[in-house]
């Protein structure tokens, strides 16, 4: 890889990384999670094999609580998203439309998902 090939991969990952702290905060918000406490501290560190103070002092503070909010957001979307393999009529019923198109070979358009 060059050093513009770099360049590239390190912006797109930066900007990818951006965006899904964006939408983890937003939806955190809107849904009342983003009040962390020590216990969700220590569930996490727990569930990674580890305590709360080691993960502190490895990673700081602030990367800790970045990995906690991210997992119990997706902990609350998994809680509450449809099950399609139970419920397949709802897969169904939703229109899902192509919005935009790539040029690049390997990378798929977003979609649109609408329920």
């Amino acid at each position: 890889m060059d050093e513009a090939g770099f360049k590239e991969y390190i912006y797109s990952s930066v900007k990818e990384a951006a965006k899904k702290e964006i939408v983890v905060k937003d939806i955190a918000a809107k849904e009342g999670l983003d009040n962390l406490t020590d216990e969700d501290k220590e569930a996490f560190a727990q569930a990674n094999g580890t305590s709360k103070d080691t993960l502190v002092s490895l990673y700081g503070e602030d990367t800790v609580k970045e990995q906690v909010l991210q997992d119990k957001v997706l902990r609350f979307l998994a809680s509450n998203a449809d099950n399609e393999a139970e419920n397949p009529a709802k897969l169904s019923e939703r229109e899902v439309t192509v919005t935009e198109t790539s040029d690049r070979p390997g990378v798929f358009p977003r979609r649109n998902n609408r329920s």
